[in-house]
């Protein structure tokens, strides 16, 4: 967002320009407010200038560098920073930029590659690079790896990023101590940081602490609504508060997002099976088995679908490939609970979930299949 007094700096660097157009400083300081402000036109005309009076300047070059990667354009930026690096200019800032430009192309090992002779703690990007790595590791699914790294590091001023960056990832990792540690410190310095918010929602999501879940994550989505992650997450707390329709609509626009995951296609299932709209929970379902037919919990969820629907046979068929597939599938035994005629006894149906579940917890799809378990689809919560 361009503040009224960094509007009004450049517009002032402008006008001197117009009387001082050969002024180089005045260009490189016109250029670093423009490219900070996202005044990309203001900072593209510098280095249209620099590119016509000095054509194999160093540092212009990593200016246009850097104009290309606010612009979005990643090879074009990687060709003139790899450049830069082959003639000799391995100053960290050029480095890292590249390593930037590399992770947004996906190539995720290269970055890593590049953040390695950054990763000294008395760098001047240290904290960056870390951030860096720790992404690049999370989306190669290295965690243990990540994980190593972080605590080596943690001692020293890691920044809000890297941690924030790290409790999502020891979430993932199943590691919960490192998640409030690593997320709690993040928000004490950045109580804004997007990672932490998610982790430490999600945690409380798990823990059935629902009303710092929906803190943590609605705030979270509302800094980054279009973020699939943190819409699902937050579907599971609105989906734990019964508020179905709320739920439906997150899970709708995280599978929007992230058409790729199967539990969100999950919870957008559930949110429908609740509100007894099974052409809806069964499109959810038939999305989640197309990602991946050989998982169980997918036909399990159908098959609670079909069984609601009055298809027994189908119903039938459905568990017994949920329950090939995982003899504890927590959909299929609901399902056989519907076939039987126990949903509609909330006591016996309480027992049936309860021994069902049994202890198992984790942060991965069984706080949905418990909140199911225990409720009557269309009616009231078990006792």
């Amino acid at each position: 967002m361009l503040l009224d007094v960094d509007a009004e700096r450049l517009a002032r660097l402008m006008s001197y320009l117009s009387d001082d157009p050969d002024n180089e400083a005045l260009r490189r300081d016109a250029f670093d407010l423009a490219l900070s402000c996202g005044c990309l036109e203001e900072a593209e005309e510098q280095i249209l200038w620099a590119s016509t009076r000095h054509p194999s300047s160093a540092p212009w070059r990593h200016c246009h560098a850097l104009l290309d990667l606010a612009r979005g354009r990643w090879v074009e930026a990687e060709i003139l920073l790899s450049e830069l690096i082959d003639e000799g200019h391995s100053v960290p800032a050029i480095v890292f930029n590249l390593a930037v430009a590399q992770f947004r192309q996906d190539r995720f090992d290269a970055a890593i590659e590049q953040t390695q002779e950054l990763l000294d703690p008395a760098g001047p990007l240290f904290g960056d690079a870390l951030q860096l790595a720790l992404r690049c590791m999370h989306r190669l699914h290295l965690l243990d790896d990540a994980i190593k790294l972080l605590t080596c590091a943690e001692s020293g001023d890691v920044g809000a990023g890297s941690l924030g960056v790290g409790s999502l990832i020891a979430l993932d990792h199943g590691d919960l101590g490192r998640v409030e540690r690593w997320a709690g410190r993040a928000l004490a310095v950045d109580s804004s940081q997007h990672e932490a918010l998610v982790a430490l929602g999600s945690l409380l999501v798990a823990r059935r602490q629902v009303d710092g879940a929906l803190q943590y994550l609605g705030l979270a989505a509302q800094l980054h609504p279009a973020d699939g992650r943190t819409l699902s997450a937050l579907g599971m707390a609105q989906l734990l508060t019964e508020n179905l329709g709320e739920a439906r609509d997150t899970f709708g626009h995280a599978a929007h997002r992230m058409p790729g995951h199967i539990g969100t296609w999950h919870g957008l299932a559930w949110a429908c099976v609740l509100q007894r709209d099974l052409k809806g929970a069964r499109n959810a379902f038939e999305r989640a088995l197309a990602l991946n037919r050989g998982f169980g919990e997918s036909h399990g969820g159908l098959a609670v679908v079909e069984a609601l629907a009055g298809e027994r046979d189908a119903a039938q068929m459905s568990v017994e490939r949920a329950l090939r597939l995982d003899p504890q599938c927590l959909s299929a035994r609901y399902a056989e609970a519907v076939l039987n005629g126990d949903a509609s006894d909330p006591e016996r149906f309480a027992r049936l979930a309860r021994r069902v579940l049994g202890a198992r917890r984790d942060i991965e799809g069984r706080v949905l299949s418990d909140v199911v378990l225990v409720r009557e689809p269309g009616g009231s919560s078990a006792p």
